[in-house]
């Protein structure tokens, strides 16, 4: 499992200058069988999230899809629910709204 705010998206691989992208973290990461939870549950692709889960200066119209959990297949398999933290309550704790991820007992 890994888990965090990665600062990444693939809406910014076309920045020069940028060493790597996130597009091939991600293809490297499902060449180990590791996917994102988010992305697989709600039937997303990168870059085109529905969801953020950061605002920059919480401002709610510059959003972005930053913080992700990538599990292995048999974990995957285990999902049960991702659920991504409303705007307007943690706004005023931070810049960032929690991702929530549920598995299956068993």
């Amino acid at each position: 499992m890994l888990i965090g705010d990665l600062n990444s998206n693939t809406i910014w691989d076309y920045k020069k200058h940028r060493l790597g992208s996130h597009a091939g973290v991600v293809k490297q990461l499902e060449n180990k069988g590791i996917f994102s939870t988010y992305h697989f549950h709600h039937k997303q692709t990168q870059g085109t999230e529905e969801h953020p889960t950061f605002y920059m200066y919480r401002h709610k119209g510059k959003s972005y899809h930053i913080d992700y959990c990538f599990v292995s297949t048999d974990m995957l398999e285990k999902l049960q629910s991702v659920d991504i933290g409303e705007y307007d309550f943690w706004a005023k704790y931070s810049d960032h709204v929690p991702l929530i991820v549920t598995f299956y007992n068993g």
